[in-house]
């Protein structure tokens, strides 16, 4: 019980992160966090101190990728539906045809 509720109280100050207005606040949040729960959270507390600059660049222009990201991922699956098509030109036009609606 007692691991639950610690774990639970450093994902919430994770997140608070994004409560942030400017990218030096949530810089020094961030690093308070990974200095905290990266105890408990190795792997994510190495993956955000690796990106840290480009995490607080968020706070900038409130901008993300998500967009591209779900386009490459619609893109995807659109190669893995059309195995087997014989030529570029075939994938090229299921493209168009997907992202022109």
């Amino acid at each position: 019980m007692y691991k639950r509720q610690s774990t639970h109280g450093h994902s919430s100050a994770a997140s608070d992160v994004y409560k942030r207005q400017d990218s030096r606040g949530a810089e020094r949040k961030l690093e308070k966090w990974i200095r905290i729960g990266g105890i408990l959270y190795q792997s994510s507390a190495s993956m955000i101190r690796k990106h840290l600059s480009g995490i607080c660049n968020y706070f900038e222009n409130q901008t993300t990728n998500g967009l591209i990201e779900g386009m490459n991922t619609k893109i995807k699956l659109i190669k893995r539906i059309s195995y087997g098509f014989t030529n570029f030109e075939h994938l090229r036009l299921k493209l168009f045809a997907c992202f022109n609606s």
